[in-house]
């Protein structure tokens, strides 16, 4: 059964822990675009985690910028919703976020790996296809 302590140390190790604040940390990933036909560029994705509970049980909650609620048109919003494969959008201090949950208790860091990469690439994805306001 993994901890908190354990996962933040994990991702300490082996991603890259950016903000500590105890109850919730955060990860700055940088990745290339690698849109098709035209030149990579870096982008820069924020990811925060929380400690949270639900059924009685720890769970941690995976939180991935996407952009500003003002700058995205809703329906794109939803409808892009449909195509998540890992969590879901929605909307939290302002912004559209991916946000994916996962049991503490039963957590394996290899796919708890991947699904922040996936989360983190997606986000990313959707920030680049959604038609502005």
């Amino acid at each position: 059964m993994a901890t908190w302590d354990e996962l933040r140390e994990h991702v300490r190790q082996k991603l890259m822990l950016s903000v500590d604040h105890g109850e919730w940390f955060g990860l700055t990933w940088k990745f290339k675009s690698g849109k098709p036909g035209q030149e990579d560029v870096d982008v820069l994705q924020r990811q925060r985690l929380y400690l949270v509970h639900a059924l009685n049980e720890p769970q941690v909650m995976l939180l991935s910028d996407i952009i500003e609620i003002e700058k995205a048109q809703p329906a794109a919003m939803l409808a892009h919703n449909m195509e998540v494969v890992v969590g879901a959008i929605a909307i939290t201090e302002g912004l559209y976020v991916m946000r994916a949950i996962f049991p503490l208790h039963s957590l394996d860091f290899e796919y708890f790996d991947r699904a922040c990469t996936l989360v983190a690439h997606e986000a990313g994805r959707l920030r680049e296809l959604i038609p502005s306001t």
